[in-house]
């Protein structure tokens, strides 16, 4: 497990995960989870700051959507907060902005009303709330191509 955590960032869920999966008991677990602790090679904190960051930055997620997957992992409330208060505002609206543009161009719709509807869901379902989905949609200017 110790270089399993050496090459890359895992929470304390995705440990146990792995170990679960193998016929180590629950003692040796929590034992096994414990020392990596104390090495500091898991930290929930950290995983989910890079988490966040990398979410953003390379998949084009929301804020939304790192929130619930950060607590499918488990990771704390406060920390999941910590993580996601990195994301500057700013950039996130323009990150939304720039996906609706992008998207805009390759979607079909045979009007106004049907397009917006379509880059509304698009954005929802990419993990952008929905304030902040309706003011880069209502930033775009937007042609219908049927």
């Amino acid at each position: 497990m110790a270089a399993s955590c050496s090459r890359r960032e895992y929470c304390e869920f995705d440990i146990r995960e792995k170990l679960s999966r193998t016929t180590i008991s629950t003692n040796d677990t929590e034992e096994i989870i414990a020392i990596l602790k104390s090495l500091n090679m898991i930290n929930d904190e950290r995983y989910a700051m890079a988490y966040a960051n990398d979410k953003f930055q390379f998949n084009k997620w929301g804020k939304q959507k790192i929130i619930a997957m950060l607590r499918m992992k488990h990771i704390n409330t406060a920390i999941i907060t910590e993580a996601i208060n990195q994301i500057d505002n700013n950039s996130h609206k323009e990150q939304c902005l720039a996906l609706l543009k992008n998207k805009a161009r390759s979607t079909k719709a045979k009007d106004i009303v049907e397009l917006k509807n379509k880059l509304l869901r698009y954005a929802l379902g990419r993990g952008f709330d929905y304030e902040t989905s309706l003011q880069a949609l209502s930033e775009l200017t937007l042609q219908a191509n049927p």
